[in-house]
């Protein structure tokens, strides 16, 4: 009688069946413990809901939840202020209610968006565990992995109702993306173009440039002339289509918001305007709640009024102006006042989030004091310098694919906006975690083997 053992295909079948049972149960674990514990929250919450005073509702780039259920693709149609997937989400949410009320309304849209990305937050951690572990192995994944997903500012996004936590989600699926065609996996076409669309409707700094950039990125790689090919074509189509609507409609080819307030407020270039009345003429057949509606169900206002597309073309205007007046030096130094903020915690952005609050001090203390200056950039760029040291050169230039797109959103952080930027560097975060853990790994690798021999 002979016995039969595992053959190497099954050998690496059950490893890959272990590594995503892990993953699984960590990940419904965290979403789980997050549900259960933001429903402790909510006993004390904002109206029984809220986690901080800002609902979806308040937020500059969102649309009002009054519209988004009545007239919801008319609304999206008509949507110039920010790329349109999160009001898209909304807009499900919205009718999918039964409210009877427009508050009510508001509340079960929210309620449903804390429930989506404590969902997002399993995904997320689910997706980072799965990256780690085939960079180290399932156990060091597993404990890296748990210490970033109880990062404060992982859990602040994962309680916050706007779209970061979804981009920086998008953002990590891109890079995985990336790194699968650089480490030389066929990667089937359709992967990169659906990520990215997904970040192009999803974030307003994936403008039509990025495109090229990325474009760029795969040759690098040596990704599949063909492929590249489709990829730009396919891509290329349906955000055209898109751009070409938003410059029919509105005269842009960006969302109005980024191109003109943030890149204004970036050197602190914005200045006072008076809306011509004439632009009124040119909307005036458009019968659209969404660019007339002067104030949201909140009372907070309505960014996306026909009159902040005007106000955004003057901010970029005074954008222009003082750019063209500032010295060399000058702009040096307001850029660098961008970085120093880009380098605070992420947590930093709404430090008054219940969840935030609640957590021990030495927690916080600990996890912003090694994810913001000075720690996290030492400790990158020491990992950048130990790779760089053990790194074929043959392995630079796709490395240099991966880098291009990850440094393009970390200048775009810099550039384009000035009080916000600890939020931009929520972005690549998870990333940059990922690759330093990375090269932690190969460090102790060495290390042990090094006392071993010597042992």
């Amino acid at each position: 009688m002979s016995f039969n053992y595992f053959s190497c295909n099954d050998s690496k079948r059950l490893y890959f069946l272990i590594r995503f049972g892990m993953g699984l149960a960590l990940a419904f674990g965290l979403a789980s413990a997050l549900l259960w514990y933001e429903h402790q929250l909510f006993k004390t919450a904002i109206a029984g809901v809220y986690l901080q005073a800002w609902p979806s509702e308040v937020m500059m780039q969102t649309l009002s939840i009054e519209d988004l259920r009545d007239e919801p693709l008319q609304s999206l149609w008509y949507l110039h202020i920010q790329p349109p997937m999160l009001d898209g989400i909304r807009a499900i949410f919205a009718n999918l209610s039964n409210a009877s009320d427009l508050l009510s309304l508001q509340y079960d849209v929210d309620r449903s968006l804390y429930f989506s990305w404590a969902i997002l937050y399993g995904f997320f951690t689910f997706f980072i565990f799965w990256w780690i572990s085939q960079l180290t192995n399932n156990w060091f994944a597993l404990g890296a992995t748990l210490f970033f997903s109880l990062n404060p500012s992982v859990l602040l996004y994962a309680t916050l109702l706007e779209s970061t936590f979804l981009s920086s989600f998008f953002i990590l699926f891109f890079v995985y993306t990336l790194w699968k065609i650089k480490a030389g996996t066929s990667v089937p076409v359709f992967l990169p173009i659906t990520v990215f669309i997904a970040l192009f409707f999803t974030r307003s700094l994936f403008q039509w440039q990025f495109l090229l950039i990325v474009i760029f990125s795969l040759v690098l790689m040596n990704y599949p002339r063909k492929k590249i090919i489709q990829f730009g074509l396919i891509v290329g189509m349906i955000i055209g289509l898109y751009i070409f609507k938003q410059a029919t409609i509105f005269g842009i080819s960006t969302t109005s918001s980024f191109i003109g307030l943030n890149l204004c407020n970036s050197i602190q270039a914005c200045r006072g305007h008076e809306i011509n009345p004439n632009v009124l003429k040119s909307f005036e057949q458009l019968n659209a709640g969404v660019l007339y509606r002067a104030k949201k169900i909140t009372g907070s206002e309505n960014y996306n009024h026909y009159s902040h597309l005007q106000l955004n073309k003057e901010y970029l205007n005074d954008y222009r102006q003082k750019l063209s007046e500032l010295s060399w030096m000058n702009l040096m130094i307001i850029y660098y006042q961008n970085l120093r903020i880009f380098l605070k915690p992420s947590s930093n952005y709404a430090s008054d989030n219940h969840l935030i609050v609640s957590l021990p001090k030495r927690w916080l203390a600990y996890y912003e004091s090694l994810f913001s200056y000075p720690f996290f950039p030492i400790i990158l760029l020491s990992a950048i310098v130990f790779w760089g040291c053990n790194a074929k050169r043959s392995d630079y230039k796709a490395a240099l694919g991966i880098a291009i797109p990850i440094a393009a959103i970390f200048l775009i952080s810099i550039l384009f906006e000035s009080g916000e930027n600890m939020r931009f560097k929520f972005f690549i975060e998870p990333v940059l975690y990922i690759f330093i853990v990375s090269q932690i790994y190969i460090l102790l690798k060495i290390g042990i083997e090094k006392f071993q021999r010597n042992s």
